[in-house]
């Protein structure tokens, strides 16, 4: 019950400074989503001719169906997020099982390892694949050949198989954090009652505990699916060189070079788009469809199901999955890194820092650390003042309106991230924003709002409004009571939220391809250029600093916010 008196002398004026500051802050936060949205539909079905007016028209949707180029990048789309999403489905959800519902050895710092892959880039682990599975330097073809006497190469990691492969390992994490938690809190009742009617712990476990985490399940796979579905980075570094293109490649292409065209870009973007949405009606009507009640009004504990036998092997997995995914892919980075040419073959006598030096020297190195260090700080901190003013809005002022923005700040969590940048670049193409920073940090704020605002959200519902109040009968003003009573008491949160934006915006890659211009790159970028145009081993070296700036910051989320919020 919240408490009843009479209003401070400041109470007033100060609501009607929080209405208007709060109302202000979100409806900006929604045009910011909706323009770029609405703006790439609109496109979409319209025709521009030189010399002719502009008009509507589906004829960008009968080009891409009429397309033979256009249909096998569908396909091609549609067999790398489904191969992603059925792998990293079964990995993700078999280490979930284990942390959340084993005894497996070392749960608590394997839990840790096995997030590890979520913040870093996919382009980045593309890279370090190729270091390892490239069909002529490969290191794992090399060593094939020197120990076992291969005559080709047993990798080849520039296949679909192999996009797949790569994509499933680092998407792996999002399956896990959506379904973790849901384990944990299965009622263990419905087990027992399963025990009991004489299903094996196995059975158990099939039938009763992953049947009552199928939300999770299926928020983790549709986010795996929409995430490998707008991938650009390792259809880019493994598949376009030899001819396997995506729908997120040919709407790269289709912005670039002499014969531009945004509107049939953005009928390809509005196409992957839909693909999405379709995905996320039947996921939701699969939902609706059933009773997924896990947590009762009783206070439990989920019993730990005991391998027996069996843990060694789940520990060999689950240490299997963190060798592919985290180890082998660091270690190649940093030998390539070190090595003066590279070959497929270690030499550590041969081994050289001037890779790195050589990064202190190279504009565009500098130039991308610093523009990503300047976006990233100043984007994450503007990304949680917005989320905390639609947090506020949502769960202290309430109303239709407070709804509605609440659900316009989930739109792009169904969007892929080149599809929501093909939106901002249509939308701000004519205005002075268009070639400088604040296009590339507005892509951002698009796509990540919702990481941000969930963040905070998750923790402001949990402080009761009677502080406010409290507060607020007592004299103070909405921001003192801002300042002194819920920043304060917020700011563990805020600053994991700030550091996760830092995170994603200094690994993002997809909006940062689209949106930059020369003079303009930023670290993910450079990346990119360094692949393109320079050595190998130089390549690995500025992979490796950006890969090794993401696990300190990573660190430090799990420090202050803990890893099992993200899915919040």
């Amino acid at each position: 019950m919240g408490i009843r008196g009479r209003p401070g002398r400041h109470a007033g004026g100060g609501a009607g400074l929080e209405g208007a500051v709060v109302s202000s802050l979100a409806l900006g936060v929604s045009a910011l989503i909706l323009l770029p949205v609405g703006t790439l539909f609109a496109s979409s079905i319209r025709v521009e001719v030189y010399g002719e007016p502009a008009y509507f028209s589906l004829s960008h949707f009968r080009f891409f169906f009429a397309t033979p180029r256009m249909l096998r990048s569908l396909g091609n789309t549609l067999v790398l997020a489904s191969g992603a999403t059925a792998l990293a489905g079964a990995l993700g959800l078999a280490l979930a099982w284990l942390h959340g519902r084993t005894n497996v050895p070392w749960r608590e710092r394997l839990e840790v390892l096995s997030v590890v892959p979520f913040f870093l880039s996919p382009y980045v682990g593309a890279v370090a694949w190729s270091y390892l599975a490239s069909p002529r330097t490969g290191l794992l073809n090399a060593l094939a050949r020197d120990l076992f006497g291969a005559r080709g190469p047993v990798l080849n990691i520039y296949t679909r198989g192999g996009m797949v492969w790569v994509l499933a390992i680092f998407f792996t994490p999002l399956m896990y954090l959506f379904v973790v938690e849901a384990l944990r809190r299965a009622d263990p009742a419905l087990e027992e009652a399963a025990r009991v009617s004489g299903s094996s712990p196995w059975q158990t476990a099939r039938r009763v505990t992953l049947r009552l985490a199928t939300p999770g399940i299926l928020s983790g796979a549709l986010i795996v699916f929409v995430s490998s579905a707008g991938e650009f980075g390792v259809p880019l570094a493994l598949g376009s060189p030899f001819g396997v293109e995506t729908l997120t490649t040919q709407i790269y292409t289709l912005t670039q070079g002499y014969e531009v065209d945004y509107n049939r870009a953005a009928a390809v973007a509005v196409v992957l788009a839909w693909l999405t949405i379709l995905l996320i009606f039947v996921q939701r009507r699969l939902v609706q469809r059933g009773s997924f009640v896990t947590v009762t009004g009783k206070g439990y504990r989920p019993a730990l199901l005991d391998l027996g036998r069996a843990r060694p092997l789940a520990l060999l997995l689950n240490l299997t999955y963190i060798l592919v995914a985290v180890v082998l892919p660091l270690a190649a980075l940093a030998l390539v890194s070190l090595s003066r040419v590279w070959t497929g073959r270690v030499d550590l006598g041969a081994a050289t820092l001037a890779n790195y030096a050589y990064l202190f020297r190279s504009g565009v190195a500098r130039t991308g650390m610093a523009h990503s260090l300047i976006l990233a700080g100043g984007g994450a901190t503007l990304g949680v003042a917005l989320g905390f003013a639609v947090a506020y809005l949502v769960h202290r002022r309430g109303g239709a309106s407070a709804a509605a923005v609440d659900f316009i700040t989930t739109i792009p969590v169904g969007f892929p991230g080149i599809v929501l940048a093909m939106g901002v670049l249509i939308a701000f193409l004519r205005t002075p924003l268009y070639g400088t920073l604040g296009l590339i940090l507005l892509g951002y704020l698009v796509r990540f709002m919702p990481y941000g605002q969930r963040t905070v959200s998750s923790l402001l519902v949990s402080l009761s409004p009677e502080l406010d109040q409290c507060s607020r009968v007592a004299g103070a003003s909405w921001f003192g009571t801002l300042r002194r009573i819920l920043v304060p008491l917020l700011k563990p949160g805020l600053l994991g939220a700030w550091l996760l934006l830092f995170i994603l915006y200094l690994r993002e890659f997809p909006i940062s391809a689209l949106l930059y211009k020369g003079g303009l790159e930023v670290l993910s970028v450079a990346l990119w250029l360094f692949v393109e145009n320079e050595t190998a081993p130089r390549a690995a070296a500025l992979a490796l600093v950006q890969v090794a700036i993401l696990l300190v910051l990573v660190a430090l989320v799990r420090r202050v916010v803990g890893i099992e919020k993200l899915t919040a």
